[in-house]
């Protein structure tokens, strides 16, 4: 999934995207992978019918701003990754040719920059597009959408890592439903393992909770709901028989854990305990108003999580 392709890093010329560049710059050596990185100028320029020559001296401004930030990105990763930037290196070259290790291609662009993080991706046909997670370690139930990260996760068409800081302990958890759009993140974990030399925990989350208008019944004299243990333990053998299946197919080194609760309070905790480096789960490949909808297992899990979080996406 990620081999022979562009890994996109997206900076904002602070220390809260070093973590990502360095990450960005691992995955592009394991992967074989030509490393852009780009950078996003914020711009309010508008029609200004009254005074149109202010129009003028903001452009200049910009113009200026992008000029300084390329040069700050530039030392950026090279300070980050010891890479030299390759002048010779024309944004936009097939993917087909491999990049000398020690180069980097850099893209300044103006506007809004979730927005233009996500475009940069498609525009490099992004095999892996790696961000910083801006506000460390959010609770799952206060990990709102709204940063440039949590937009980027969501309308990416492409792989996002969010990245944080790596505890060392070589392991990733594969988090899975077993539904379909699990299924990609399955595959990239398994390589994601195999690249980062870690072993994997493939984790599923049984989340079964009472009827909600029952529950709030109750009160007033509704009989609440309780799942019958014998059928408790009827789902968890099942859950585990099929991580296993999963396991035996994909070949992969690790176990399988299956946990009661929450799937994204469940995820985050498992990553906790094991003191993972990177956590791997899918999200539903939607497009246009479907992608409007808030508070996705992924989303809240990029927010909240220890660790790195590689969010695939099921192709639309």
């Amino acid at each position: 999934m990620f081999q022979g392709s562009r890994v996109v890093v997206a900076s904002d010329l602070t220390e809260t995207s070093d973590e990502a560049v360095q990450q960005a710059n691992a995955w592009a050596i394991a992967a074989g992978c030509e490393l852009v990185a780009c950078h996003i100028v914020p711009n309010a320029l508008h029609n200004n019918i009254l005074f149109p020559h202010h129009v003028q001296e903001e452009s200049l401004g910009l113009l200026g701003a992008e000029r300084e930030a390329e040069q700050l990105l530039i030392e950026q990763v090279q300070q980050l990754t010891g890479r030299g930037k390759d002048p010779q290196r024309v944004a936009g070259a097939p993917a087909s040719i491999p990049p000398p290790a020690e180069t980097f291609t850099v893209v300044i662009e103006n506007g809004a920059p979730d927005a233009g993080i996500v475009e940069a991706a498609e525009q490099f046909l992004a095999s892996l597009l790696v961000i910083g997670a801006g506000r460390p370690e959010r609770g799952v139930k206060q990990a709102v959408l709204g940063s440039v990260s949590d937009r980027v996760v969501r309308y990416a068409h492409c792989p996002v890592l969010v990245a944080r800081r790596a505890s060392g302990s070589h392991r990733v958890v594969v988090a899975t439903d077993f539904s379909e759009k699990a299924a990609p993140a399955l595959e990239a974990g398994v390589e994601a393992a195999r690249l980062l030399d870690a072993q994997v925990t493939l984790l599923h989350c049984i989340d079964i909770e009472p009827n909600q208008l029952v529950a709030l019944g109750v009160p007033f004299g509704a009989s609440p709901a309780v799942v019958p243990p014998g059928v408790m333990e009827e789902v968890d053998r099942n859950a585990h028989a099929t991580l296993q299946g999963l396991k035996d197919r994909l070949g992969f080194e690790g176990d399988v854990r299956v946990v009661n609760g929450s799937a994204a309070e469940s995820i985050v905790q498992t990553a906790r305990e094991l003191d993972a480096d990177l956590i791997v789960m899918g999200t539903s490949g939607r497009t246009g108003l479907a992608r409007i909808a808030l508070g996705s297992t992924a989303e809240m899990v990029a927010g909240a999580a220890p660790c790195s979080v590689l969010v695939v996406r099921q192709p639309a």
